[in-house]
């Protein structure tokens, strides 16, 4: 199973939350950073014996989905670092002796996001369209949003589509993160006390750190490949996510002639917004989660600093929320909501300031 060993931490005001971000942020702060590396060639040869590890294990987890995807994952992963480093020792001259040169190429640059909560005990870390039945009715909602609101969605490409979706609360497979921590305390905050909620009262906020190198924008090829999933039906979908597997297992790409008449479709739907996509979809990333960085194209999105993770394809909710949790780093337990939110309210982190719309702002008034 893909688990991760994040960590968990309580705090009860906002000075502990931003003690615990500020140490987070930090270098070696957190457990995803790569290890230094003294000696490049002795690690460059740990690489290729983790990456013959990984091809062995492969082999013998065939059978188990799960396994699998996270096996080809690391095999996927290993390879590209494999790559980098092979690239840098090629063009580096005089490496061993050149510490600046090696410590600036040694250095890898992280980029953190955050998403808040408000019910610790009960939420499932999923985007809407994967909670519950929704699957199924992702290719209603995709569709049928656009016939009825089409106005909205003129010369919007497929990602931003779904996220102008997202932005008037349809069910989309976008799960939305902020890259500033204190809009994430307060969805952690803001809905305290509420009936729906667990009795425990307790809030959450996920950190995630992700390389720079691995976060997609919004006319990425990934992210393109994903957006165009919600045009197809909850079968159609199942049936991509089959070949997918049958890809894996013989370690192939969608680079044939005809790849099936369903992935063809997927082709064709990507083609009418890049007409020069190349025909070489790897199958991992059609079942992986990426970080997206849109367009600021509404207010919302700017006063939150918001991005998006946009989910690949999954077989089950279980499925999805491992690949998910695999992303998280830490997790901080928010207690004494209310406290916390008259402090952010004194930083101008409040329901006017992050939901621009007149009926927000007046929402906000009232309550003063």
């Amino acid at each position: 199973m893909i688990l991760n060993d994040y960590t968990s931490v309580d705090i009860e005001n906002l000075s502990q939350f931003i003690s615990v971000i500020n140490d987070y942020v930090s270098p070696r702060g957190h457990k995803k950073e790569f290890t230094r590396i003294n000696n490049l060639y002795w690690y460059i040869d740990d690489l290729h014996r983790t990456l013959n590890h990984l091809r062995f294990e492969f082999d013998e987890v065939i059978d188990n989905d799960i396994e699998l995807y996270r096996c080809a994952r690391e095999i996927l992963d290993t390879e590209t670092e494999l790559e980098y480093w092979q690239q840098f020792r090629k063009h580096a001259k005089k490496l061993e002796n050149d510490d600046i040169l090696f410590s600036k190429s040694n250095f890898r640059q992280y980029k953190y996001y955050f998403r808040g909560h408000y019910n610790a005990q009960l939420y499932r870390l999923l985007p809407g369209v994967l909670r519950d039945s929704e699957p199924l009715k992702e290719d209603f909602y995709y569709h049928n949003i656009k016939v009825q609101c089409s106005e909205d969605f003129i010369n919007c490409n497929h990602i931003h589509q779904l996220v102008q979706m997202q932005h008037y609360d349809c069910p989309t497979r976008l799960l939305d993160i902020t890259s500033n921590p204190l809009v994430a305390l307060y969805f952690a905050c803001k809905n305290f006390r509420c009936e729906r909620c667990d009795k425990a009262n307790i809030g959450e906020v996920f950190i995630f750190a992700v390389k720079e190198s691995e976060i997609l924008y919004y006319d990425s090829d990934k992210a393109l490949m994903l957006s165009c999933l919600p045009r197809f039906s909850y079968a159609d979908k199942m049936e991509i996510y089959d070949a997918c597997y049958k890809k894996i297992r013989t370690h192939g790409k969608f680079d044939a002639p005809n790849n099936g008449t369903t992935v063809e479709r997927l082709y064709h739907e990507i083609k009418t917004e890049v007409p020069s996509f190349e025909k070489k979809i790897n199958p991992v990333d059609l079942l992986t989660p990426f970080f997206v960085q849109p367009l600021k194209m509404n207010a919302r999105i700017l006063k939150q600093d918001g991005a998006f993770i946009i989910n690949g394809l999954s077989k089950s909710t279980d499925d999805a929320i491992q690949k998910l949790e695999y992303l998280v780093t830490t997790r901080i337990r928010v207690h004494n909501q209310d406290n916390i939110l008259k402090e952010l309210d004194k930083l101008g982190i409040n329901e006017a300031t992050l939901f621009p719309e007149v009926d927000k702002v007046a929402n906000y008034l009232k309550s003063k």
